[in-house]
């Protein structure tokens, strides 16, 4: 008993410490206020956060490495970051190999009634040369082990 009394005194002790240490090193912390009042002050007269990511993810989104999506962003980025009174703004080029945009993709069950299928392309997937069609497949895929037991079958049928 007595060592269990003591295990847990240490522990209260232990903790107590602890807490003391980090009150005392908060206190030592100091708060640059004005600093802090002009991000607020800077935040509620000139509020561009939600229009700027707006053009960002809206107008030039989304954009993958090497297309003209992300050219187009960063010529904007350029653009309003002069604006804003920004000097020294320039792009980083590097060689990364070939690009991909999308430029149109639509999926639609045609029978017994049409109705918009949900879809979006994955990144590089090559065109198609027309309309493909094709049978229903229903499959219940719930696990990775799931999707191997149809991944042949769904390969022969894809574009």
């Amino acid at each position: 008993m007595k060592k269990l009394t003591a295990v847990i005194l240490l522990g209260i002790c232990a903790g107590w410490l602890v807490t003391t240490a980090q009150s005392q090193q908060r206190a030592e912390e100091t708060v640059d206020l004005g600093t802090i009042s002009a991000i607020r002050a800077e935040e509620l007269s000139h509020p561009q956060v939600m229009d700027t990511v707006s053009w960002l993810a809206d107008v030039y989104g989304p954009r993958l490495t090497g297309t003209p999506a992300l050219r187009q962003a960063a010529d904007w980025a350029q653009k309003t970051m002069g604006e804003w009174g920004l000097t020294n703004i320039h792009k980083e080029s590097w060689k990364f190999g070939k690009g991909w945009s999308l430029d149109r993709f639509n999926a639609h069950m045609t029978e017994p009634q049409i109705s918009p299928l949900i879809g979006y392309p994955k990144s590089w997937t090559p065109g198609t040369s027309g309309t493909i069609t094709g049978d229903v497949i229903r499959v219940d895929i719930n696990s990775d082990a799931d999707f191997e037991k149809y991944a042949a079958s769904l390969q022969e049928r894809s574009c």
